[in-house]
């Protein structure tokens, strides 16, 4: 992956930053526009009912709104975001299954094997700054890779409605595209075991470790799922997966 994709790649999580923090702001916008309607509205009313009894009653009344309503404001906002938030726990669709494969899986897979390339490209670990940049594309990678795994387990119960099967239907996802993203995802995987273990007794030099037991188990959790949709895919598990990693 060059400089211009990892631009693309930040541009990306820039956009989903943005929506995620823009419910926040628009409610403290929509509180400030209250805030300044309400002030501007006493100051009139003032002058309307220019008696101290009724404009004592006013500003109490103003000065409860102007907490009252931004409060609410930002409570539904707050509601709001704990449903999005809770987006991902409940059973997704067939569309947005196909979207999370499109939009997310994918630029999982990606993210993971432009990290697994660069502990390939690392020749030599003769310094503890070298053996950390080397835990740190290990890490990553793995953290990718879990990510797309867990993406991928969320169509476990809908698989069947999500692939099309004589691919001509829209808004689905082909078998093809499934086994690849799988094959990689296996290949990437064994990879990164492969480079650590690799390079397992440099990394030792400078206290540094990376966790093989986390990722063994994390790629067993994939394997489990393509063995349990082995039929509905139509393909041979020891294909994908080396019987030993």
């Amino acid at each position: 992956m060059n400089i211009n994709d990892w631009k693309v790649i930040q541009m990306q999580n820039d956009l989903k930053y943005i929506k995620r923090n823009t419910m926040r702001k628009n409610a403290a916008n929509w509180s400030l526009v209250v805030d300044v309607f309400l002030v501007l509205l006493a100051f009139v009313l003032d002058r309307i009912f220019a008696t101290g009894k009724v404009t004592n009653c006013l500003w109490i009344i103003i000065a409860i709104s102007g907490i009252t309503i931004p409060l609410v404001l930002f409570v539904i906002e707050t509601i709001k975001i704990k449903r999005a938030e809770k987006f991902s726990l409940r059973v997704l669709n067939t569309k947005e299954l196909v979207n999370m494969f499109d939009d997310e899986i994918c630029y999982m897979i990606m993210s993971a094997d432009s990290f697994v390339n660069n502990l390939k490209n690392t020749e030599k670990i003769d310094s503890r700054q070298n053996a950390l940049l080397f835990e740190f594309y290990a890490i990553e990678a793995e953290y990718y890779l879990k990510k797309a795994v867990h993406l991928l387990l969320k169509m476990d119960n809908n698989l069947s409605s999500v692939i099309d099967q004589s691919n001509i239907v829209d808004n689905h996802i082909t078998k093809e595209r499934l086994i690849n993203a799988i094959s990689l995802l296996a290949s990437i995987y064994e990879n990164l075991i492969f480079y650590s273990n690799e390079k397992a007794n440099s990394l030792m030099k400078f206290s540094v470790c990376v966790s093989l037991s986390s990722i063994r188990k994390s790629y067993e959790t994939l394997k489990n799922f393509t063995n349990r949709k082995k039929d509905i895919l139509g393909l041979e598990i020891d294909k994908i997966f080396k019987k030993q990693i």
